[in-house]
C-alpha cells in the first residue's frame, strides 16, 4: 500500500490539476489488479496447482484433489479483486486529500 501511495502522490504532484478522482482510481486499480492477475496465473495456477512442489504441501495432504482445483483459486481471487477495487477508491481519496 505504501508503494502505491507514494507512486500516486508523485503522479498527483507532477500533474496537479489534470488528475481527477476517476482517473486516479483507475490508475491505482490497474496497478493493483495487474499484480493480482499475475499472482493468480503464475503463483497459484502454474506453481501451486500445476507443478505442486512438495515443499509447499501441508504434511499429510499430499495427493489431495484440492491442490489441483483451479476454480477455487479463481473464486478466491475474485473476492480479492473486489477488495482491491475498494482499496483503490480509498487510496485515491487519500491521495487527493494529501495534495
Amino acid at each position: 500500500i505504501g508503494i502505491h501511495l507514494a507512486l500516486e502522490l508523485s503522479l498527483r504532484r507532477e500533474y496537479v490539476s489534470s488528475i481527477s478522482f476517476p482517473s486516479l482510481t483507475g490508475h491505482i486499480m490497474a496497478v493493483l489488479l495487474m499484480a493480482h492477475v499475475v499472482e493468480l496465473v503464475v503463483v497459484d495456477w502454474l506453481v501451486f496447482s500445476t507443478m505442486t512442489p512438495n515443499r509447499l504441501l501441508i504434511p499429510g495432504t499430499e495427493g489431495m484433489a484440492g491442490y489441483r482445483d483451479y476454480f477455487h483459486q479463481l473464486k478466491s481471487h475474485v473476492r480479492g479483486a473486489l477488495a482491491m477495487v475498494l482499496l483503490s477508491l480509498v487510496l485515491a481519496g487519500v491521495v487527493l486529500l494529501a495534495t
